[in-house]
């Protein structure tokens, strides 16, 4: 998601923090404040939360629909397939103008990109306010989840922690009683299975990484398979890592890898 934010305006840039569904955007960065607030008062605050709470205390919530106006889009079936994605165009445009702004971490069709426009976009609650200079961003995936890309990615930072060997920011990947190679991954044992990683992968790099996804029926449980292609740092020396297994398990909304096994060989 690295370029997650790459086509906007940072410097007032807005965002959101799901609160519910439908999800409500909130503001995290103030270009404007209101004029009756002293300039000691705002010193005194302790954080731009408490900035907007003040200001947005009394503010209703709307849904989007009825901020911009109850706007009327075109059914998505009435429009040709090829002037589909010519209309959603328009409506970022018409977005655009009234400081609403949509993040995406990956593509989408013109059909999805529109639907979701007209039909999920409207629905998601914002403050009754308006600020000169001020954007409010919504991202397409807290909308409506690409679970597929959200478990890809959550792979892919796990694996690049891994040979990494900088694990500090591992834990964000795991499960709170994740295991390695049926081992908890804590304490003690935690080093010991770092000292037998260093071992056999000082050097190496990865170089691919393909995975294949399997849910387990009646359960929010994933097993992935994953193959890696490996090089030695600065040489042509490759080697390939294969059928890797990944437990992985939904906790509170969010996938987590919950343990690794046949990765010792």
């Amino acid at each position: 998601m690295k370029n997650l934010f790459e086509s906007m305006d940072g410097k007032r840039c807005l965002s959101y923090v799901p609160l519910k569904q439908p999800m409500r955007c909130q503001y995290i960065k103030i270009a404007d404040h209101d004029e009756s607030m002293r300039a000691e008062e705002i010193s005194a605050m302790q954080s731009i939360g408490e900035i907007f709470e003040r200001m947005f205390r009394d503010a209703r919530t709307v849904t989007l629909e009825e901020y911009l106006g109850f706007p009327r889009f075109k059914p998505v079936d009435t429009i040709p397939p090829n002037e589909i994605g010519k209309e959603a165009d328009q409506i970022v445009e018409f977005l655009r103008k009234r400081n609403i702004r949509i993040g995406y971490a990956c593509q989408y069709s013109d059909y999805d990109r529109y639907t979701f426009y007209t039909i999920d976009l409207m629905q998601q609650e914002v403050f009754d306010v308006s600020l000169k200079g001020v954007y409010c961003t919504f991202i397409y995936e807290l909308i409506r989840p690409n679970f597929q890309f959200e478990i890809e990615t959550l792979i892919e930072d796990f694996f690049s922690n891994l040979f990494s060997h900088d694990w500090r920011f591992i834990n964000f990947c795991l499960k709170d009683d994740f295991t390695f190679e049926g081992k908890p991954f804590d304490g003690n044992q935690k080093r010991a299975i770092r000292m037998e990683f260093e071992k056999q992968f000082a050097g190496w790099e990865i170089q691919s990484l393909y995975s294949e996804i399997e849910h387990i029926p009646g359960t929010e449980e994933l097993v992935a398979y994953i193959d890696l292609q490996l090089c030695m740092t600065d040489t042509n020396i490759s080697k390939t890592m294969e059928n890797i297994k990944l437990g992985i398990s939904k906790v509170e909304n969010t996938w987590r890898i919950a343990s690794l096994t046949e990765f010792f060989k």
